[in-house]
């Protein structure tokens, strides 16, 4: 109880903020036993706290305290998470006021959120009973875990109910760079408002600098300061530097902002603008010129306390000094990939570019970070500075660079193959000059699925011949009616740092189809005097290959003169209407042509008259779905014979029934070849 005695002048009012009030020393209160006063809901131990309790009469007093302790942190949490969002909110230019309709849901729903994500991993810090028989249930918890999930939650919520006129990214850098504002305040707060305690001696007293947050040697015209708070020297230190990178951020982005207006037409913004997805940021390893003005260390909490300061004059000149590095380098790699290109090496040459062009990126980020550096009247400076190369100029070198390459498929396009399987034949490509198709060695190449989000399924280099081979080891994607791989030349291995955007990058599309008779669908298209003989044979060849029966499909086909003598575009063009009816799982196989019979003499033997007979068929195999530059997979074509002693019918019918044979034969053969041997029940039939 000595502990809890010397607390009862803390002020009933943070009795309120922590915990249900009743009177002093009243049994069975909802409030805090007599002589014990709640912790405040925020204080220097950088936590949230919440206090419950319940009198000796109630049903499990210790599960009734808790549960109003985890109702009263939660309604803490709630008006703490609040209170940021709405200084968040009015922080954001054009955005709505904090008490709009949309801001107001934004609130509630985000700080609900919070409050549920942390209650739901909270663990009572302390559980008491005093002499009454009250329990009190305590909850401690972390600002910085609250800040943390704060954080996460905004960002899900502005992912898909956005109030505000920025984009999601630049809304949550603005929240985390305003939760370190109100971290560090209060831990300067905590530091010029410490308790008052015995006498301490003048040696011990905390230096002007801590409570003014100014150094008399450091002004604020010269110099960015900051103060840095850690545990040890090396954590303050780096607490510092990350303040300061802060305020550097702060700065860089009002620099951005100036550059990427559409009336700045300084080279520094036509850079910029040519370059949109370009992140420039500003980051502690980015200090030049930091000095460690001065140090503390309080004797009373342990804490170490540094003063640190950049000096603007001096951080300019070291940054316009590496700029002019930056720019000596990047001008040799534009000359050395110019000499390249004369002399018509357009592997090397593309390789100097983007690296001068990958400098020329870094050089665009340093000259705004040194702009935001610069004292006031020295950033121009910084704005004009190293006009040339230019961005743009730089990208249209590259992109007429690539426009004179070319890929083209040298093995594995057409490829069928078993549904879950690897391709059996290696993708091929080959780079080369477009002008003489000279190959072009040593430039890396990736395959990838044709995709919204493509997958990486290889990467490799040219080869002397130009020529990069892939062999996937796993099933491709794709349905029934197949798919297609793309190779094309990797930019992004080449330059990592680069964001090229649209780029007219040489590719190459190898296509592959799943052999699959479950999901074939025939149509047979035939004209001609043996055509309905012909397709019987067609029909009983598929069955017993294991297909499905060709449908009846023929009347939903567009009229044509001549079957037999109509183009393959012109065959597809009048099954096009059969698509949709085949249904998307289904690969399409169109079998056309024709099949004619003809009397080729009846001469005059001994035994009577002796009718002759062929029967000529000429069909193809069209897949109307078939990837790939063209839609034929097969021919059919033959001649039948058939001869009879004086039955022209029944020599006719031989000779049709011979090329029916003829006819099946092949086809079987092709499809076989295509799909795999039939099951062994179809091949019993």
């Amino acid at each position: 109880m000595e502990k809890h005695i010397k607390q009862i002048a803390v002020p009933l009012l943070l009795l309120a903020l922590a915990g249900c009030i009743s009177p002093a020393g009243q049994p069975g209160g909802e409030g805090h036993p007599p002589g014990v006063a709640t912790p405040p809901s925020l204080n220097s131990g950088e936590r949230l706290r919440a206090v419950g309790s319940a009198g000796k009469d109630a049903s499990d007093p210790g599960e009734r305290a808790d549960l109003k302790a985890r109702q009263q942190l939660a309604a803490v949490i709630s008006d703490y998470t609040k209170n940021v969002l709405s200084d968040f909110i009015k922080a954001q230019a054009g955005s709505p006021a904090p008490d709009d309709p949309l801001s107001v849901r934004f609130l509630e729903d985000v700080s609900a959120e919070v409050s549920a994500t942390i209650l739901r991993r909270a663990a009572p810090h302390e559980q008491w009973e005093e002499q009454d028989g009250a329990v009190y249930v305590s909850y401690r918890m972390p600002i910085a875990l609250v800040d943390e999930t704060l954080v996460q939650k905004t960002q899900h919520f502005l992912l898909n109910q956005n109030p505000f006129s920025q984009g999601p990214d630049q809304l949550v850098d603005s929240l985390q760079n305003l939760l370190r504002e109100r971290e560090r305040e209060r831990k300067l707060a905590a530091a010029r408002t410490r308790p008052s305690g015995p006498e301490v001696p003048s040696e011990f007293e905390p230096p002007p600098w801590l409570k003014s947050g100014r150094h008399k040697d450091y002004p604020r015209q010269r110099f960015l300061v900051a103060i840095g708070i850690g545990k040890d020297e090396q954590t303050a230190l780096q607490n510092a530097r990350a303040e300061l990178a802060a305020q550097m951020a702060d700065r860089l982005g009002r620099v951005l902002g100036a550059l990427r207006a559409p009336e700045n037409e300084s080279a520094l913004a036509q850079n910029l603008r040519a370059l949109p997805d370009l992140d420039v940021n500003f980051r502690p390893e980015d200090l030049v010129a930091m000095r460690e003005a001065a140090r503390w260390l309080d004797p009373a909490t342990g804490n170490h306390y540094l003063f640190a300061a950049v000096d603007r004059n001096a951080a300019s000149i070291v940054m316009e000094s590496r700029l002019e590095d930056i720019h000596k380098r990047t001008e040799g790699l534009v000359s050395s990939a110019a000499n390249h290109l004369k002399a018509g090496n357009l592997g090397p040459s593309l390789e100097d570019y983007l690296d001068a062009l990958a400098l020329l990126q870094e050089m665009l980020c340093s000259q705004a970070r040194a702009m935001a550096t610069a004292p006031e009247g020295q950033q121009q400076h910084f704005e004009e500075i190293f006009p040339q190369p230019t961005v743009p100029g730089m990208k249209k070198e590259v992109e007429s660079l690539l426009g004179r390459m070319e890929l083209s498929v040298v093995s594995g396009d057409g490829q069928w193959l078993a549904p879950g399987s690897p391709p059996a034949e290696p993708f091929a490509v080959r780079l080369s000059r477009k002008e003489d198709d000279q190959p072009i060695q040593g430039l890396p190449l990736r395959l990838i699925t044709r995709d919204e989000e493509p997958q990486l399924l290889g990467a490799g280099v040219t080869d002397s011949e130009g020529v990069a081979r892939w062999l996937p080891k796993g099933a491709l994607p794709g349905g029934p009616r197949g798919a297609a791989v793309i190779a094309t030349l990797d930019l992004e291995q080449m330059a990592p740092s680069l964001n090229f955007g649209a780029m007219p990058l040489p590719t190459a599309q190898l296509h592959y189809v799943f052999r699959a008779r479950e999901n074939t669908r025939f149509v047979i298209m035939l004209d001609g005097g043996a055509a309905p003989q012909m397709y019987a044979a067609l029909k009983k060849a598929l069955e017993d290959d294991g297909f499905q029966p060709p449908a009846d499909l023929l009347s939903h086909v567009g009229a044509l003169a001549s079957i037999g003598k109509a183009s393959d575009k012109e065959i597809l063009e009048a099954v096009s209407a059969l698509r949709q009816e085949a249904g998307p799982a289904r690969l399409l196989v169109v079998i056309a042509g024709s099949a004619d019979i003809q009397l080729v003499e009846k001469p005059q033997t001994t035994q009577g008259q002796l009718y002759i007979y062929r029967s000529v068929f000429d069909l193809r195999l069209l897949a109307p779905d078939l990837p790939g530059p063209t839609n034929r997979i097969g021919a059919v074509q033959g001649t039948g014979r058939g001869a009879y002693l004086e039955d022209p019918v029944e020599a006719s019918n031989r000779a049709i029934t011979d090329a029916g044979n003829m006819a099946a034969e092949q086809l079987s053969g092709i499809l076989r070849a295509k799909f795999g041997a039939p099951p062994a029940s179809s091949a019993l039939r």
